[in-house]
């Protein structure tokens, strides 16, 4: 895939959020200011169910039906695991999210976790332990989210479309085993990288971007 293949997401999801009402986030004791979602992809279909599925299972919404561009990409990422949840979430001008951990999206339970940058700026940052990281618009970025990490954003509303995937066992076993400290030059060529394996039918050998502390 190419990135212009990427750009037509990016554009194609800018135009849609400008007409859709996004639902406040359900962990309301962490964050002071607006944190909202919208849900392409859940456990009941609903467009502002944001939580995971009790049984495992998840159905697409009617929206994501008619975002061609989008559903043709995440069609993509089945070739790296089975699709969970895929929302839109919105971080508006001076939320800040308190340090937390989502204790499910993380590679040793088998989940991966991948961003897209929609909307951002780089008054907006993301700190994962000490590591404060700006991630650019139109680049996939994946991070262990079970460990204690926070956002704050200060410049204009942000939106991320965040992907979590049952990752196939052999792509997370590669990732938990990876170590890499200089996120900021890996992440930026993730999204080349991972696009080539996809075009070469290669997506254990491939994957870099992925960091992660201490074992």
């Amino acid at each position: 895939m190419r990135q212009s293949e990427i750009d037509d997401v990016v554009s194609e999801l800018t135009s849609f959020i400008t007409n859709i009402d996004f639902s406040a986030h359900f962990r309301s004791s962490h964050y002071s200011g607006e944190w909202s979602s919208f849900s392409l992809r859940s456990g009941s279909g609903r467009e502002d169910d944001a939580r995971n599925s009790e049984d495992g299972t998840y159905r697409n919404s009617k929206s994501l039906d008619a975002l061609h561009c989008t559903k043709a990409f995440l069609k993509r990422l089945e070739g790296v695991g089975s699709l969970r949840r895929v929302r839109l979430l919105k971080l508006a001008r001076g939320t800040k999210v308190e340090k937390h951990i989502d204790l499910q999206e993380a590679p040793k339970r088998g989940v991966l976790r991948i961003h897209l940058p929609i909307i951002t700026d780089l008054n907006y940052r993301m700190t994962i332990l000490d590591h404060s990281i700006s991630w650019p618009v139109g680049k996939l970025s994946v991070a262990d989210f079970s460990v204690p990490h926070a956002l704050e954003n200060n410049g204009p509303d942000r939106t991320h479309l965040v992907i979590d995937l049952d990752g196939k066992s052999s792509v997370v076993d590669f990732l938990v085993g990876y170590k890499q400290r200089n996120i900021t030059e890996e992440v930026s060529v993730f999204l080349q990288q991972l696009y080539t394996a996809f075009a070469r039918n290669e997506v254990i050998n491939f994957l870099i971007g992925w960091w992660r502390y201490g074992r």
